[in-house]
């Protein structure tokens, strides 16, 4: 099996649920405006710029690896 790193101590970073719900998924209708006034849908303004400053967090800390938590009962 091959390495990923060299590392003794290599960061390993994990993400779940990171909330994106990209423009082109929803409509901007009545149901989308309502779910934006709840506390679901307070930060839902702020997403492309929280995930660019996530990005780059990772790109100048360089973990070993990045991966996406999936739960698999749902």
């Amino acid at each position: 099996m091959k390495a990923i790193t060299d590392s003794e101590r290599p960061d390993f970073w994990l993400i779940s649920d990171p909330h994106l719900i990209a423009d082109d998924l929803h409509d901007f209708g009545a149901r989308f405006k309502k779910m934006r006034q709840t506390s679901a849908g307070k930060d839902i303004a702020y997403q492309y710029l929280a995930l660019r400053a996530f990005v780059r967090k990772v790109v100048r800390a360089k973990p070993a690896s990045l991966d996406h938590y999936r739960r698999l009962d749902l």
